[in-house]
């Protein structure tokens, strides 16, 4: 958490008496959006909105924020960030002083620039953004190494997991781990974990029912790796000025700071 902290104590150095209202877009349970708000120096107004788009995990983080480092909870959002990014504004609502948009652990999992709308359409001058991002390592087998992160028993349970909740039994598909051809949008690398059925399924799903046929591959999971260049690129493209950059002392997480002129 090295990298966090050192991004925390930059974000409390930049703010005054007007107070702060901190934002955790896709903040999961809430916990790095916890540390940031128990780290900011004494001031004026401390509000938090948690948002993500899984109410269960949004009720922990409810609770993890209310009453952090004297924050003011404010109403949570549930909402797909990739979705409802110029719906975001009215959603998440006005309050006092600078704005600190977290986006930690979304680039991973998100297109770069997806994520980067929805935090975009909050920011105004004046505001800050802290984004994290998986790194890809140094060494000529970086890849190799991300891959077997992945490419195990562990993490094939959990998405078999996930499949059986839909429906899908073992001797249905097979899943298959690997790099992918295209890792998006300012990464350098990506690892992905397809689904490809051996059988053509009829899945009932809450959103309605879904077809699945027989050797039509459908990806479970993405994993992108960016580069700390690679990275201030994506921020710079987006028109926001870096403030800091920290990398994790095992050179896999960095977690960037950006301003908004």
């Amino acid at each position: 958490m090295r990298a966090y902290d050192a991004v925390n104590e930059a974000i409390g150095g930049r703010l005054d008496e007007g107070g702060v209202h901190v934002i955790g877009l896709g903040c999961a349970d809430g916990a790095k959006e916890r540390k940031l708000l128990e780290s900011l120096p004494p001031g004026g107004p401390v509000v938090a909105t948690p948002v993500d788009v899984s109410l269960p995990l949004l009720q922990i983080a409810a609770d993890q924020l209310s009453g952090a480092g004297g924050a003011l909870l404010r109403r949570p959002v549930v909402c797909d960030l990739g979705q409802a990014a110029a719906d975001l504004p009215q959603m998440i609502g006005e309050a006092p002083g600078k704005r600190v948009i977290t986006l930690y652990g979304m680039l991973p999992g998100m297109e770069v620039f997806a994520a980067l709308s929805a935090a975009l359409a909050l920011l105004r001058s004046g505001d800050m953004l802290a984004v994290s991002a998986n790194l890809l390592p140094a060494g000529d087998d970086a890849l190799e190494r991300i891959t077997s992160q992945y490419d195990n028993q562990p993490t094939r349970d959990w998405l078999w997991a996930l499949c059986e909740d839909a429906g899908i039994e073992r001797g249905q598909a097979v899943i298959t781990v690997g790099a992918l051809e295209d890792a998006g949008a300012g990464a350098q690398a990506a690892v992905g974990a397809w689904l490809e059925p051996s059988v053509d399924l009829q899945l009932d799903l809450e959103a309605g029912t879904a077809s699945m046929p027989a050797g039509q591959p459908v990806r479970l999971l993405r994993s992108a790796r960016h580069t700390p260049a690679g990275l201030e690129a994506v921020i710079t493209a987006a028109g926001l000025d870096l403030l800091a950059l920290e990398v994790s002392p095992s050179g896999e997480e960095g977690v960037a700071l950006a301003l908004c002129p």
